[in-house]
């Protein structure tokens, strides 16, 4: 224990560093990632003035009509008269400065619910498509489930089929008992940005990559291995404590490091009944048949990712460990994380892919169980086993391989 308090106090202060470091600038990339979605002062008030309809998404739906309707007649005039003046060998003919200044006109003319009409159309286009999530999930997923329960009519006999339709037809019930209770339509901005960003950023592992890719070899390098190895704690004991010290350090990298880029969403969050929306409601997960809130599901994508980190690391403690030299140690594992975030578009949509790379979205986004002996097992309940006993094996392997380094 006095080891273990000694490296941790050792390393506490470079953690720490890391881990402010890369967490404040994961908010400027995470804010970057959504300026487009906040660029309009407007769009809460607006927002809420159409949520106050009786069906908001056809009320955007018929604003966003209308203003695109001058467009597409201006642009018919432009292409007829294109058109009509196009003669063989010679160049296109003029636009007239009426038909540009009306096809310019929404960039100038002041807008109804922003700066321009310009800015309306994009504004609507935003709230159209944020709406799309609340206004077909339910309808697609009684669809879904009007086919689920027609499996059993149809005379299906495979047992799988039919315990997962079972499983299916009780989770879309409580999932639109849930959408019954929820009163007007919520602003799912902030959350759709979180969960995109955390689905596609590599500065996590890169954070984890900076803190523990030197962990093993640096003490090879020099020669102190050895020398550890001599002690009355011996090598492997040395080891264990460098162990735990490191699966701290990612621990706490990933707790600060999540939590600043939720924090970040809670601020520029202007819907206070975000979190306790179904997770149905965000965009991608219509169909979901996971019955969450969406303040539930950060919660278990934070799970998930902390599995994850605590997974990477100790695939980079090994690395680490059977290399003599720093330098080799930190390619090696560079070459690993850039050779993850290549092939992760194309596993993604694989089992293997999934748990590999942390794929959440594809685990929950739709239908998320996977055939385990003939009987329906969440996919992230496989993951969260897989990458545990990965961990522990690598662990292992690690340990074992100290007692022969400190030979």
């Amino acid at each position: 224990m006095n080891i273990f308090r000694f490296m941790l106090r050792k390393d506490v202060k470079r953690m720490l560093l890391v881990s402010i470091g890369l967490s404040l600038l994961s908010i400027v990339f995470l804010l970057f990632s959504c300026r487009d979605m906040y660029a309009f002062e407007q769009y809460s008030s607006t927002f809420q003035s159409f949520s106050q309809s009786e069906n908001p998404y056809e009320s955007v739906s018929q604003k966003l009509s209308e203003t695109e309707s001058d467009s597409v007649d201006v642009m018919t005039e432009i292409n007829e008269f294109t058109m009509s003046n196009l003669k063989p060998g010679e160049p296109p003919a003029v636009i007239p400065d009426e038909l540009v200044s009306q096809l310019l006109a929404p960039l100038e003319q002041t807008g109804k619910y922003g700066g321009t009409e310009s800015d309306d159309r994009s504004m609507l286009t935003i709230m159209l498509t944020q709406l799309e999530s609340q206004n077909r999930s339910g309808e697609l997923i009684e669809n879904r489930v009007r086919g689920y329960t027609r499996n059993a009519r149809r005379g299906v006999r495979d047992i799988y089929s039919l315990d997962l339709s079972e499983h299916l037809i009780d989770e879309y019930t409580e999932v639109l008992s849930y959408q019954e209770t929820v009163t007007g339509a919520i602003d799912t901005r902030a959350a759709d940005a979180f969960v995109d960003y955390m689905s596609e950023e590599i500065l996590l592992t890169l954070g984890l990559y900076i803190l523990l890719f030197y962990i093993f070899s640096s003490e090879l390098q020099s020669g102190r291995f050895r020398s550890f190895a001599i002690t009355k704690a011996g090598a492997r004991k040395f080891t264990a404590n460098k162990l735990i010290t490191g699966y701290c350090a990612a621990v706490i990298f990933t707790v600060i490091y999540y939590m600043s880029a939720f924090a970040a969403m809670l601020i520029i969050n202007t819907d206070g009944s975000l979190l306790s929306a179904p997770i149905q409601y965000l965009s991608g997960f219509e169909l979901s048949s996971e019955t969450m809130t969406v303040g539930e599901y950060i919660l278990m994508v934070f799970v998930l990712k902390l599995l994850y980190a605590l997974f990477i690391s100790s695939v980079i403690m090994l690395v680490s460990m059977l290399s003599r030299k720093t330098i080799v140690a930190g390619t090696l594992s560079l070459g690993l994380i850039i050779l993850l975030k290549v092939a992760a578009p194309n596993l993604s949509q694989s089992l293997a892919g999934m748990i590999f790379s942390c794929s959440f979205i594809n685990m929950t986004g739709d239908i998320n169980y996977i055939d385990l002996l003939t009987v329906p097992v969440k996919i992230y309940y496989l993951y969260g086993a897989v990458t545990i006993l990965c961990t522990a094996a690598i662990t292992g392997i690690v340990c074992v391989l100290s007692g022969k380094r400190g030979m």
